[in-house]
C-alpha cells in the first residue's frame, strides 16, 4: 500500500462515547468534531486539503445523510460511516453529485487499510485485517484467431451492461488483446490486483463503485502497480469531465461512447508503443 501523505480527515464522533482514534501514530491527519456545525466550519478551514469525512460507528446512521449534504457544493471529500464492520461511502462524482456505494467486511478492511486509517478504526468497529483476495477469477479471453497477437497484453473491462461489455471485449479481441471482464467496480478492484493487467477500461457510472473512483482507487491501491487506465462513458461527455477524470482521479484516456474501434486502439496504442 502507499503511504497516505497531504490530505487531512474529520472525524465525526460522538464526544460522550470512549473510542481509540487519538491513539493513532498519524492523529496529526484527524480533526475530531461532535456535530454538523462544526463539521461544516472544519471542513471550510481545511479546504482543498480536506480528504474525507468517518463518520464514528456510534453516530446515529441517519445523521450520514446529514453529513454528505453539507459537502455536496464543490467537495472533493468522501464521506464514510463506518458501522457493523461495514463502510458506507458517499463518494463525489465529476458533476458534483454523490454517489453511494457499501463495501463488506473484507473489502471495508482494504479502504481502510489503503487510507491509512486501519489503525484508527474506532471501538464500534472490529480490528479488520486485510487478507489476501481469494475470488474464483473472471475468464480470460484470448485474442480472436487471424488477429495480430503483438497486441496480446491483457485488458481488463469494466462495465455493468452486458452488452457494452461484451462489444468492448470483441472489439478489443478482434484487436489483438486478450480480456478480462468486469460487471462491477469492486469486482474491478479484486480483479486488478489479482491478475495485474496493463490496461484497465472503465464504465464511467457502474453499481457499487462508479468508474471514477475505482480509477482512484487503483491508484493508491499497489505499489509498483501502474496500469493505463481509460474511462469510457456516455455520460460525462464534456471537456470538464475529461481533465478532472485525468487530473483528480488518474484517468490516462477518455472515451465517449460508442467507442469505435479506432478510438480503442488509438487511445492504447501509446502505452503499447512505450
Amino acid at each position: 500500500m502507499h503511504d497516505v501523505v497531504g490530505g487531512l480527515v474529520i472525524v465525526y464522533r460522538d464526544s460522550t462515547s470512549p473510542n481509540k482514534w487519538e491513539d493513532a501514530p498519524a492523529a496529526e491527519r484527524f480533526r475530531f468534531v461532535s456535530n454538523l456545525a462544526e463539521l461544516v466550519q472544519t471542513a471550510a478551514m481545511i479546504g482543498k486539503r480536506l480528504e474525507r469525512i468517518v463518520v464514528d460507528a456510534a453516530i446515529e446512521p441517519h445523521l450520514f445523510a446529514e453529513v454528505v449534504r453539507s459537502l455536496r457544493h464543490g467537495a472533493d471529500a468522501e464521506a464514510v460511516l463506518l458501522r457493523d464492520g461495514k463502510a458506507y461511502v458517499g463518494s463525489p462524482t465529476p458533476e458534483e453529485r454523490f454517489h453511494f456505494y457499501q463495501l463488506d467486511a473484507r473489502d471495508t478492511a482494504m479502504y481502510l487499510a489503503m487510507h491509512g486509517l486501519q489503525a484508527t478504526a474506532p471501538i464500534g468497529v472490529p480490528r479488520l485485517r486485510v487478507e489476501t483476495m481469494t475470488l474464483p477469477l473472471a475468464a480470460v479471453l484470448p485474442a480472436f484467431g487471424g488477429a495480430d497477437t503483438s497486441r496480446s497484453e491483457l485488458v481488463l473491462v469494466a462495465d455493468d451492461d452486458r452488452k457494452a461489455r461484451e462489444q468492448i471485449s470483441d472489439t478489443l479481441r478482434a484487436l489483438g488483446y486478450s480480456v478480462v471482464l468486469a460487471s462491477t467496480g469492486v469486482q474491478a478492484i479484486r480483479l486488478a490486483e489479482s491478475l495485474r493487467p496493463p490496461y484497465i477500461v472503465l464504465d464511467g457510472l457502474m453499481p457499487e463503485m462508479h468508474g471514477f473512483e475505482v480509477a482512484r482507487f487503483l491508484r493508491a491501491s499497489v505499489k509498483g502497480y501502474s496500469p493505463r487506465i481509460l474511462m469510457m462513458t456516455g455520460i460525462y461527455k464534456q471537456s470538464r469531465y475529461q481533465n478532472d477524470a485525468m487530473l483528480k482521479y488518474g484517468v490516462d484516456g477518455y472515451l465517449i461512447k460508442p467507442a469505435t474501434a479506432e478510438a480503442l486502439s488509438s487511445t492504447l496504442r501509446p502505452a503499447v508503443a512505450a
